[in-house]
């Protein structure tokens, strides 16, 4: 009886996390027919009190575009140095919530994740924004918009 049991247990932990490769009307901030969506970094967080910064006094602007196509383009500036990443993007279903998977095609700067060199991970929100998961592991804390709403 307690085999029959973790081994229910096991099972329903490997299908809590699912894929959903479906990029269409249904996911946050798309609308049907549109040909890519964008984001922008709004506002960053650092690990103490006190210490956000939105707009111009952010340490870098940032957009990030889905194509309809399955890839994106992360783009930062900073420094009045533009900075571009691509790869291609899905949106995953973890035990505690949405998320917009971006597997980057390359190692680079622009990679904001704890524990990957090339995938980052970006919650979606219950109002459809997105927040960075690179704050858990002292990464700044940062929220994205969708300017296509």
């Amino acid at each position: 009886m307690k085999s029959i049991t973790l081994l229910f247990a096991i099972v329903g932990s490997l299908l809590s996390c699912s894929i959903d490769n479906d990029m269409d009307s249904e996911k946050p901030g798309s609308e049907s027919g549109q040909k890519t969506n964008e984001w922008k970094l709004v506002k960053m967080a650092g690990s103490f009190k006190g210490s956000e910064t939105a707009g111009s006094e952010m340490s870098w602007q940032e957009t990030i575009t889905l194509n309809q196509n399955g890839t994106f383009v992360k783009t930062r500036v900073q420094n009045n140095l533009k900075q571009t990443a691509t790869g291609t993007y899905q949106y995953v279903t973890h035990s505690d919530g949405e998320y917009l998977e971006l597997n980057h095609d390359v190692q680079s700067d622009l990679v904001a994740s704890c524990t990957s060199a090339t995938k980052e991970l970006l919650k979606v929100n219950n109002e459809g924004d997105l927040t960075g998961t690179w704050q858990m592991c002292d990464g700044p804390g940062l929220f994205y918009k969708n300017v296509n709403q």
